[in-house]
């Protein structure tokens, strides 16, 4: 059996209805078993789907379960939860998020919980990398240098990154003395200096220290680390180590 509707019309008992075009609004308890293809959906109670498809815009007041979810227009939701696939291509505010399955959102605001179950976060822009690990032997005994490169293609994808250095050496005098490691670009431009000052009161005496420094806005790029000493009295020898590990956030 198959009608067409051009007037508000209201169903008060069970009603299937093969297919629709145009709008439809439910207020009360709808259940879905196949597939929902809505240009514009608006939906007041609590929503059971197996597929939805919508490539309008949706607000849904009540709670919504889904199986898979494909979303293109601007989405509010009050609560939501899947266990299959979601593609949303436009923005997606929601008060309460719960996924299970694979999930591409090309822009989230939530306002309430996001829960991850037994799931990762993965992304190349939530990570920690160690770069430099026990590398000694930067400024032997007869060295005059004063900077040297200790780390190549060192990638930023762009953010936050949080330094943790841990330096040693020894002093041939009394000394305030700086270690420096500085993350650089091919071009020659310093992204972030780690200052790593010591005061030296005994001479040729080894000593480690360590420091953590925050740099926000680092832009994207391959660079690599330095290590800078302000005074060739400071060295660094095979008993000396240095290691850098690095925390990375895309804010």
């Amino acid at each position: 059996m198959s009608f067409v509707v051009e007037i508000p019309t209201v169903f008060t008992k069970p009603t299937q209805i093969p297919a629709r075009l145009g709008n439809t609004i439910l207020t009360g308890n709808e259940t879905i078993e196949g597939s929902l293809s809505a240009n514009n959906l608006n939906v007041n109670g609590p929503t059971m789907l197996n597929e939805v498809y919508v490539t309008g815009n949706e607000t849904i007041e009540g709670s919504l379960s889904a199986n898979n979810l494909n979303v293109n227009g601007p989405t509010m939701l009050n609560e939501v939860y899947v266990t299959g696939n979601e593609t949303i291509e436009g923005s997606l505010s929601a008060n309460n998020l719960n996924v299970n399955g694979p999930t591409m959102l090309n822009e989230v605001y939530v306002t309430g919980n996001v829960t991850i179950g037994n799931g990762n976060i993965t992304s190349t822009k939530f990570r920690v990398i160690q770069p430099v690990r026990n590398f000694g032997n930067r400024f032997p005994e007869a060295s005059l240098s004063t900077l040297t490169t200790i780390a190549n293609n060192v990638v930023c994808y762009g953010g936050t990154l949080i330094f943790h250095v841990e330096v040693g050496g020894y002093s041939t005098g009394v000394t305030n003395a700086v270690l420096e490691v500085r993350y650089t670009n091919y071009s020659g431009q310093v992204k972030a200096r780690i200052e790593c000052p010591f005061h030296f009161s005994q001479t040729s005496v080894h000593q480690a220290w360590s420091r953590t420094h925050v740099e926000t806005d680092v832009p994207a790029s391959d660079m690599k680390l330095e290590l800078w000493r302000n005074s060739t009295t400071l060295k660094s020898d095979m008993y000396d180590h240095i290691t850098v590990t690095m925390y990375e956030m895309p804010y």
